[in-house]
């Protein structure tokens, strides 16, 4: 079966953050795959080749997490009709609010949209997908009721 989700993350440091949305897809028998983005010579390349050819491979959502790729979310969704889901990931610094204030402005005026977790919040990432997903997957919806009444 073809992977339904695509897990974006920036670096290694924030792939554990992003693992957790991998778990919560996992349990529910999402087919998954994460990269990273760090891992490739020409990330900016290669995430515009992964958006451009995600929907041809059968990923219906991404998910998307970053602590130093400020260029992840604006590419992604200015490249791909995907939905995507956003998680922030905090570093050791904390985050400066003027430049969260400049990034909301500038993603704003391109009305592109895009859902947003709080920072470091993979887990709720995963089960939004899920629900997502379940609308148009029947396993996944029955994976999520018996989930729900156990």
């Amino acid at each position: 079966m073809n992977k339904l989700v695509g897990i974006i993350a920036g670096n290694r440091a924030d792939a554990t953050v992003m693992e957790l949305a991998k778990d919560v897809l996992v349990e529910v028998n999402v087919p998954t795959e994460l990269i990273v983005l760090s891992d490739y010579s020409e990330p900016i390349e290669y995430l515009h080749t992964y958006a451009l050819s995600a929907e041809c491979k059968g990923i219906e959502l991404i998910i998307a997490g970053e602590s130093d790729k400020p260029f992840l979310i604006p590419l992604l969704i200015s490249t791909t009709t995907i939905p995507i889901i956003h998680v922030p990931i905090k570093t050791s610094e904390t985050l400066n609010p003027e430049c969260v204030d400049k990034a909301v402005i500038w993603w704003g005026k391109r009305q592109l949209p895009y859902a947003t977790t709080l920072p470091g919040d993979g887990h709720v990432a995963g089960l939004w997908a899920a629900q997502k997903l379940a609308v148009d997957h029947r396993f996944i919806y029955d994976k999520l009721i018996s989930l729900s009444n156990a």
